[in-house]
């Protein structure tokens, strides 16, 4: 059993006044919490002071707020459904997040008692999305793949104009 007074939601960033309104509303328990317009720093704190990262999200297409909690360690429970699973996982197993089947509510809630009460599965799962974190989406990490990718542009099409140089030149000069 676990004792709701210790269990808190919070809530952060932008969305649908109607919709946020509508969950805030459904809060009976008084644990859940909005956090509009946070700045970075704030974003900070309250993922490094997080244990969970429940992510709910039906249509998420990437999910950089995924990435943020894979840097501080969290594990993740969402649905199956999105990219939020290559975003995690990296093609790798095992997995930084516990999914749950598409609009399953049970069973994403279940899976969020699952980690709620299990401590070292939430510090299992929270070093992996660290590891995946720092092998793929760190700063230097990410940003070295994309220099990558210009380098090989560029390079590409240094090679194709080299080429049509040499052609024009041959066909300038009337070598064969």
């Amino acid at each position: 059993f676990i004792n709701l007074k210790n269990v808190y939601f919070l809530l952060c960033g932008k969305g649908d006044i109607n919709y946020i309104n509508y969950i805030m509303s459904k809060n009976k328990n008084k644990n859940l919490f909005l956090y509009e317009n946070i700045t970075d720093e704030e974003k900070g704190n309250i993922l490094g002071n997080s244990d969970i990262y429940f992510y709910p999200t039906e249509f998420e297409a990437f999910g950089m707020s995924l990435v943020e909690a894979m840097s501080h360690a969290l594990p993740i429970t969402t649905y199956d459904n999105t990219a939020m699973k290559e975003v995690i996982s990296r093609g790798t197993s095992p997995h930084g997040a516990v999914y749950a089947k598409f609009r399953d509510k049970q069973n994403l809630a279940n899976n969020l008692y699952n980690l709620v009460k299990d401590p070292v599965l939430r510090k299992n799962i929270g070093e992996l999305n660290y590891k995946t974190w720092s092998k793929h989406y760190k700063t230097e990490v990410y940003s070295g793949n994309i220099v990558d990718i210009y380098n090989q542009i560029t390079l590409k099409w240094q090679r194709e104009q080299l080429a049509n140089d040499i052609i024009k030149y041959i066909n300038e000069k009337s070598v064969f």
